[in-house]
């Protein structure tokens, strides 16, 4: 009895001595007993094959006390190396812990060294990367970490954390990012450039992971390619865009994610369609906030689906965006994997549920897109590339001849057997060049897409129309050109008939006024001054965003009679955009289109009493958008009196429209009833009957509305 007090009493002196040595202490002491700890715990595991998991041990006490210790230290010194981090960087102790660490003895500890190099990071508010002693070890972990991630998911979180938290070190400083770049003296030799290519570590540790079905292992990865892509480091950037696999992860990954879509239209849930028509027409929201927005446990597999592309969509755009070669290689990336590698194959099917869904889909890119390099690559799949244009460039050609950058010609990445090899980056303007002696693939889609929009089936006609709206919308300078402009043809007017434009008052005006006349006076069923100045209120808006987006390339000069010249204003102050003065030595002209996609919209207009309304609703939605693009001749081929152009519809339309009235004395009070129900929210007659009625009604309010474009485009009205 009595020998059991003596040893609890020598116990608790032995605890209260210890207590107070460490009290007396210094903190370099405790740091170099911490480590001692750490060091003779690892070794004890080892020897006594003790499987005791790290986090139930007091190892992460003993992680924590070191980086409080440098914490309270750099505190202390105001931000001045003191003798604790000195140590730990002439002992190599990082190196140590490193090695320990990927050992993963006891199990666990390569979390827990994981969340040790992160708290250092993180807590630390000196630059610890550009000393040896720091950056080696942390190279070692980087690299020895992304080797084990395929077979241990559960390092993907910490791992992340710890990239970040490094990554925020280089937001200051983008030079140190050259530090993780590996073998980068193979760049200067060839025969080791083929044996052991340069790699950036960063970035192959977060593409291993960007991928990850993990919401927020996933955002962690893409937060630092980010800032990887956005570092301005020569050599970083030249191993990104040379010798990097990580343009096609991401390019292969928006196919594992498409594939993964519904292709049958008929097998989708209700939610799902509606949320494929407000994607269509709506941006979502930054892809980091999707989480917040949908709750993706509640939604079924297909939307789930359909959210998770539209947000790696939106990754992809903010990656392209934030360096212009960054996103010319990934933009490469997408058009030659992704969307001429798969989409294309889809698109071309016969089945119109399959066709119907991939054109969709494609819409819904385009809503999302706002990168012009990405859109490039969309429109040059869509619609192929001219033989005869140089485009204006997407991203200035000297910002990367100032940074002494140019895109490779090939890859030298290595692939293991099996793997796909690597696609072959192009030079910059690839995109530009690519089928420069004739693109098949481009040129049947874009014949396809024009033929759909003219299908027998309403529901794929709707949506090729669609699609084709979105891409007008987005004012690309390829998407005009290879639907239009490029037949446009120029022709110098006849001394009569220049003598008869030179007599027109207002040819501007006399455009309104015909369009007014379109429908009967008494068939019109809103004729009020609000609804013209609603109009004129949208189409200013509209004009202003129209001139904004194609100033780079409409106004650019051209040779001969091409009709990209800058017109001369002429003395007529009703149509500012005429070329009534023509090109010096030429004398005034006259533009006429003549090709498969006018051809299809006068055919569709001339149908209009027979159409679906929202079939009617897009096509007088594309009508508009090209009468609001500042270009002389497009608007010309239009709306001039040529036979073949959008114009002639209209009146032949008009001349329909009056048979029908003549004929049908109820027509009127049907088209007024009609408009009550839609006013009011009422079921609509959809027969053949109804469907002139609603033909009339849409035909009314796209002729107020194209009318309000030309006037505001040919007087620059403004309103207060």
């Amino acid at each position: 009895m009595f020998s059991k007090v003596v040893n609890a009493f020598r116990s608790a002196t032995s605890e209260f001595t210890e207590a107070l040595n460490a009290a007396q202490r210094s903190p370099i002491e405790d740091l170099k007993q911490t480590w001692r700890d750490i060091a003779d715990y690892v070794v004890h595991c080892e020897q006594e094959d003790d499987d005791t998991p790290a986090d139930q041990t007091n190892l992460p006490t003993c992680f924590g006390a070191i980086v409080q210790v440098l914490q309270q230290e750099e505190e202390q010194h105001q931000g001045e190396t003191g003798p604790c981090i000195e140590y730990i960087l002439n002992h190599r102790i990082l190196d140590q812990i490193v090695k320990l660490g990927l050992h993963n003895q006891p199990p666990g500890l390569l979390i827990l060294t994981l969340a040790f190099f992160t708290e250092i990071f993180a807590r630390i508010k000196q630059q610890l990367l550009p000393h040896v002693g720091v950056s080696a070890p942390v190279q070692a972990l980087l690299q020895g970490t992304t080797a084990q991630l395929r077979d241990r998911p559960e390092l993907n979180r910490p791992f992340m954390l710890l990239l970040c938290s490094v990554c925020g070190k280089l937001v200051d400083n983008p030079a140190l990012g050259d530090l993780f770049v590996l073998h980068a003296s193979s760049l200067h030799d060839p025969q080791m450039l083929a044996s052991k290519p340069p790699t950036h570590l960063l970035v192959d540790a977060a593409a291993a992971v960007v991928t990850s079905a993990d919401w927020h292992e996933s955002r962690l990865a893409k937060d630092a390619l980010l800032v990887c892509a956005s570092l301005h480091s020569q050599l970083s950037q030249k191993v990104m865009l040379s010798h990097s696999l990580v343009w096609n992860i991401l390019a292969d990954h928006f196919v594992q994610l498409y594939v993964e879509l519904p292709q049958q239209h008929s097998d989708t849930s209700p939610a799902f369609q509606a949320e494929l028509a407000r994607l269509s027409h709506d941006r979502m929201s930054a892809w980091r906030t999707l989480s917040k927005q949908v709750d993706l446990t509640t939604c079924g597999p297909d939307l789930v689906s359909l959210y998770t592309l539209v947000a790696w969509l939106g990754f992809l755009d903010e990656v392209a965006s934030v360096n212009p070669s960054m996103g010319q290689a990934l933009a490469t990336a997408l058009l030659e994997r992704a969307l001429r590698g798969v989409i294309g194959k889809k698109l071309i099917r016969v089945s119109e549920d399959v066709a119907y869904s991939t054109t969709t889909y494609l819409t819904i890119c385009l809503t999302q897109i706002r990168c012009e390099l990405l859109l490039r690559a969309f429109v040059v799949f869509l619609l192929g590339t001219p033989t005869s244009l140089t485009l204006s460039p997407d991203a200035p050609l000297d910002l990367l001849d100032a940074a002494g950058l140019e895109l490779p010609e090939t890859s030298l990445d290595v692939f293991a057997d099996g793997d796909q090899p690597p696609m072959l980056y192009q030079p910059f303007k690839a995109l530009d060049t690519q089928g420069a002696e004739g693109d098949a693939s481009g040129a049947e889609l874009r014949k396809q897409l024009i033929a759909r929009c003219d299908d027998m089936s309403d529901r794929l006609s709707t949506a090729s129309l669609l699609l084709i709206l979105r891409l007008l919308t987005s004012y690309h300078e390829l998407v005009y050109w290879q639907l239009l402009l490029g037949d446009v043809h120029a022709e110098p007017l006849t001394d009569e008939a220049a003598e008869a434009r030179q007599a027109e008052t207002s040819p501007a005006r006399a455009l309104v006024d015909g369009l007014m006349e379109v429908v009967p006076t008494h068939l019109k069923t809103d004729d009020s001054e609000e609804s013209y100045s609603d109009y004129i209120v949208s189409a200013q808006a509209a004009s202003q965003l129209g001139s904004q987006r194609c100033q780079r390339w409409v106004t650019q000069a051209r040779q001969g009679l091409e009709p990209w010249v800058t017109a001369a204003r002429s003395g007529d102050p009703g149509l500012n955009d005429t070329v009534a003065g023509g090109v010096a030595g030429v004398g005034p002209l006259a533009y006429r289109c003549s090709n498969a996609f006018i051809s299809m919209l006068a055919r569709k207009l001339k149908r209009f009493f027979h159409q679906p309304r929202e079939m009617n609703l897009v096509l007088t939605a594309i009508l508009t958008t090209l009468v609001q693009v500042p270009h002389v001749g497009l608007k010309e081929s239009i709306m001039g009196s040529n036979e073949t152009s959008v114009w002639a519809a209209v009146k032949t339309l008009q001349e329909d429209l009056a048979g029908r009235a003549g004929r049908d004395k109820d027509l009127e009070a049907r088209v007024r009833s009609t408009r009550a129900n839609m006013i009011n929210e009422r079921e609509v007659d959809d027969t053949a009957v109804g469907r002139v009625c609603q033909g009339v009604i849409f035909l009314e309010e796209f002729c107020k509305e194209l009318a309000a474009s030309l006037l505001v485009n040919a007087n620059q009205v403004s309103l207060s």
